[in-house]
């Protein structure tokens, strides 16, 4: 009788919370995809297996104001260190208030990837529930290099991340996680750069960037986009870009013009100018090679949640190159 009073009292507040987060996003949250949200959300604010309504209702503003938590740290922890520190009770200050100091930083920096991840959820509703519960072990890593961003683009990037592992869990790889890490701003710039001269084309799924009109990237071919050899191996040392210079894919150019080509996220249509019996013969053919530059698996996965905007002077450097070969832009309907 009294595991069923414990269980009617655990669904009970499972559907408290549902509603209070379903109020709080402004659209009905599914179930598994509200656990989610619970599991990730509390690995970042609260040791716990819930986190507080009042979190989500002020997650604007800081559960502790950084004076009171100083003063925290300062009048209790510091005497109860020195008290154990006898030897030698400034090193046992100084060292109390290093941890308190990095603690607060830590729990700021959690704090505030769990605001933008919620916020993200917010603009972007899921289209369906998860299927899957968010793994533990990732949220544990997750949260070790979430804490240590300071930078609000790098924060962004993180609860992107966060955003799309809680709406389908597996999304991302420990892996990816680790090179996300790794960056630092202005080579998360750079990246972003990167997306945004990146295309798929047809049915392939695998990300690239088509380095056909310019020429081969390992001669510095991508230099007018502001990808020199450096800067592309700097991509490459970071674990974003696969380090082959010599990357190609084989098709027939008109080919282009036959298939969904999306450059960063725009859909680009290409219509041929050339004659039916040719084009036959053309995509007959095995084609030539076209250069291309291929992302990492972690590359990939990053690219999922850049904000892209396609690159005017690639763009206009493509279409040059599709109309020396029979292609022009599909006209608007």
């Amino acid at each position: 009788m009294a595991e069923n009073k414990s269980d009617a009292l655990v669904t009970s507040a499972e559907a408290a919370f549902l509603t209070g987060l379903s109020a709080y996003f402004g659209f009905p949250v599914p179930p598994t995809f509200a656990k989610n949200v619970v599991a990730a959300t509390s690995s970042l604010v609260v040791a716990a297996l819930t986190v507080p309504t009042a979190w989500l209702e002020g997650v604007a503003v800081r559960l502790r104001a950084d004076a009171e938590a100083k003063a925290k740290v300062a009048g209790g922890a510091v005497p109860i260190a020195l008290e154990t520190i006898a030897a030698d009770q400034e090193l046992g200050r100084r060292a109390t208030m290093h941890l308190g100091g990095r603690m607060l930083r830590e729990q700021t920096n959690r704090e505030a990837v769990a605001k933008q991840t919620l916020e993200e959820i917010r603009v972007n509703p899921p289209r369906e529930d998860a299927t899957a519960a968010i793994d533990e072990d990732w949220l544990d890593m997750f949260a070790r290099h979430a804490e240590t961003k300071t930078n609000d683009e790098m924060r962004a990037y993180f609860a992107r991340i966060l955003a799309g592992e809680i709406r389908k869990p597996g999304s991302f790889s420990p892996a990816t996680l680790e090179v996300l890490a790794r960056l630092t701003p202005d080579l998360a710039s750079l990246f972003q750069q990167f997306c945004n001269i990146s295309a798929t084309i047809g049915d392939d799924s695998e990300p690239c960037v088509l380095c056909a009109p310019y020429g081969a990237p390992g001669a510095n071919a991508l230099e007018p986009l502001g990808f020199s050899y450096s800067q592309i191996c700097r991509l490459q040392d970071a674990g974003l870009v696969r380090s082959d210079f010599t990357s190609y894919k084989v098709f027939p150019s008109a080919f282009l013009a036959f298939v969904p080509l999306v450059l960063a996220g725009a859909p680009v249509p290409l219509v041929s100018d050339k004659p039916h019996d040719e084009l036959q013969r053309e995509l007959a053919g095995r084609g030539e090679r076209q250069s291309c530059l291929n992302f990492s698996r972690a590359g990939e996965e990053i690219r999922q949640i850049v904000h892209m905007t396609p690159n005017t002077l690639y763009a206009a450097k493509f279409i040059e190159w599709a109309g020396k070969h029979g292609m022009r832009p599909k006209p608007s309907p």
